[in-house]
C-alpha cells in the first residue's frame, strides 16, 4: 500500500479501532500505544507528588506576576521550578487571579498566624 512501518508510532483512540479491525500496520514487531498509554509511561518516571499550594505560595505567586508583567504561563513555569510538587500550569494561575481578592484577604486576617496550611 505504499506506508512504512514504524516501531513508535502513536494514534489517537478514535483510530486505533479502526486500525485494529483493518489490520493496518499493526503486528508484533511494531506495537502501536495510544496516546493515553503513552502519557501514563512518560508521567511513570514523575517522582514529584502533586500538593496544592499554601497561603502564602500563591501570594508570593501572584504578587511576582504582577511584579514582573510576565504572561500566566510565564508565571507558571517560573514557579514549576521553584515549587515542582505545584505542577503549576497556566488555568491554575489564571483562577488564582480571578480569586485574588479572597486571597488577599485571608493572608490578611491570618497575618499572625505562620502555620504551614494549605488552601
Amino acid at each position: 500500500m505504499g506506508l512504512e512501518r514504524s516501531t513508535n508510532v502513536v494514534f489517537p483512540d478514535f483510530l486505533l479501532t479502526k486500525m485494529h479491525a483493518h489490520n493496518s500496520i499493526i503486528g508484533p514487531e511494531h506495537p502501536v500505544q495510544n496516546i493515553a498509554e503513552k502519557k501514563k509511561n512518560e508521567n511513570a518516571g514523575c517522582s514529584v507528588a502533586k500538593e496544592n499550594a499554601t497561603l502564602a505560595q500563591r501570594i508570593e505567586i501572584l504578587n511576582w506576576h504582577h511584579a514582573q508583567s510576565k504572561s500566566q504561563k510565564e508565571t507558571a513555569t517560573y514557579f514549576n521550578t521553584k515549587y515542582p510538587s505545584l505542577q503549576l500550569k497556566q488555568p491554575i494561575i489564571s483562577a488564582w487571579l480571578k480569586d485574588e481578592a479572597k486571597w488577599h484577604q485571608q493572608w490578611e486576617n491570618n497575618k499572625g498566624d505562620h502555620s504551614t496550611k494549605r488552601a
